[in-house]
């Protein structure tokens, strides 16, 4: 139990008392209880009730309520608060491996340009043979144009490169 509900069953506790001893000693007393009471059936002791239900409503749950929303309203302002601080934090991890690599290229631009121009020359070979020019000047022989299509074209010139290789 809270000071509250201390307080408040103490308050009871003594106007219990006080209304006994009031009904004991004294006939005034009891004269006035006992007049109250048909008065709090009017209209007068129903808006007194009323006034007091809506008192303890108010102090209480509607409290309550008021303090939970204030509460949600601060921790919804912190949480979004973490995640933008996350979220700046997590942006710089990611970002920052990708920053460091193009950092790389472009001091090593030149060591990048040799190894380019080695791959070029690397694939050289097989870029002529594609192309159809590797196998035919070494041998003495031309690419042969009588084709009417690129279809008919990489035939003879399949069949050239297989009697090249056979013989």
């Amino acid at each position: 139990m809270n000071v509250e509900n201390n307080s408040l069953l103490l308050n009871i506790f003594v106007e219990i008392v006080m209304q006994s001893l009031g009904g004991m000693f004294s006939s005034l007393f009891r004269c006035s209880i006992l007049l109250m009471f048909p008065s709090m059936i009017g209209s007068q002791g129903r808006t007194f009730l009323m006034v007091y239900v809506l008192h303890g409503l108010y102090q209480g749950p509607i409290a309550n309520i008021q303090r939970n929303v204030q509460d949600v309203a601060s921790s919804m302002g912190c949480n979004i608060d973490l995640q933008i601080t996350h979220s700046k934090v997590m942006w710089r991890m990611l970002t920052e491996p990708y920053v460091q690599v193009v950092q790389e290229i472009v001091n090593d631009s030149d060591e990048f340009q040799k190894e380019t121009q080695n791959v070029s020359r690397q694939f050289q070979k097989i870029r002529d043979e594609v192309m159809g020019q590797y196998g035919y000047d070494s041998l003495g022989k031309e690419s042969v144009h009588t084709a009417n299509s690129t279809q008919e074209e990489y035939v003879v010139k399949t069949r050239a490169r297989c009697d090249c290789e056979c013989k």
